[in-house]
């Protein structure tokens, strides 16, 4: 479906919202992230983003393409968002902002390389964007390309730590995960080096930062298997599969049960 087809579909239906004033959809989009209804968020952003010409801070259009795309990170349809960012990206071909949220769904879709370039073109057009170089970073780190991730990830947390502290509450915890998700990408970066002492500083580090994240309990998993540490690494993947934020991607979630399932266990 088209991204003007989709934003004719949402006016279609009984409401009223699409007639209010386009920053008060802001509001609308907010509550329905904080409410966890990640349909309805997108359904307002979609539609504040079809009046994009009416708003004249770039923050609240960033807002709004966040709003989209963590909606079809958390509703796991990567292929419909991939698709409204391509749309986006022929429209606005110099957002930063769309090839970073599209590098994401094409992380979280296994399309790592079609990630990279994303988050590299990103990175061209606002560069030293903490967010798009922990993604990268990451992304960066799960193809092999350690070297590269680490000086990337390093960079994050250097424009993360040089930020003044904020007073308001969910903006100092969106820069604290992060923050955790670069040590998690650097755990798996220095493993990959051989590095071993400074991979399970990375991920100790991580997890005491963002405890729920199920991404840094599976790369240590992975970690641990390798080297044979084999009830470390049963351990860290059923922490990986009830850890829910973010929770684990179903190709991630399939591997991580294989493991139990190759033994004869069970994952529960």
């Amino acid at each position: 479906m088209s991204l003007l087809s989709k934003i004719g579909q949402i006016l279609s239906k009984p409401r009223d919202i699409w007639r209010t004033d386009p920053y008060e959809l802001t509001w609308k989009v907010h509550a329905a992230l904080s409410a966890g209804n990640f349909p309805a968020a997108r359904d307002a952003a979609t539609i504040a983003l079809s009046r994009r010409s009416e708003f004249t801070d770039p923050g609240v259009v960033e807002f709004l393409l966040d709003a989209v795309g963590s909606s079809w990170l958390h509703t796991g349809d990567y292929a419909a968002g991939i698709a409204y960012f391509d749309e986006c990206i022929r429209a606005y071909p110099n957002d930063a902002a769309a090839y970073r949220i599209r590098a994401a769904l094409r992380w979280y879709n296994d399309q790592l390389d079609a990630a990279v370039q994303d988050y590299a073109q990103s990175d061209l057009l606002a560069p030293y964007n903490f967010n798009t170089l922990s993604g990268y970073g990451q992304a960066l780190a799960e193809i092999g390309r350690s070297q590269e991730a680490l000086s990337t990830l390093d960079a994050a947390i250097a424009a993360i730590s040089s930020l003044p502290p904020s007073a308001v509450v969910s903006v100092g915890q969106f820069r604290r995960a992060i923050h955790a998700f670069a040590l998690n990408g650097k755990g798996v970066a220095l493993g990959a080096t051989g590095d071993s002492v400074g991979a399970l500083k990375a991920f100790e580090e991580s997890i005491a930062m963002w405890p729920d994240n199920a991404w840094v309990y599976f790369n240590r998993a992975k970690f641990f298997e390798a080297g044979a540490e084999t009830d470390k690494s049963l351990a860290d993947y059923k922490a990986a599969l009830t850890k829910a934020d973010p929770t684990l991607t179903p190709s991630k979630r399939r591997f991580a049960q294989s493991r139990f399932a190759a033994r004869g266990q069970s994952s529960r």
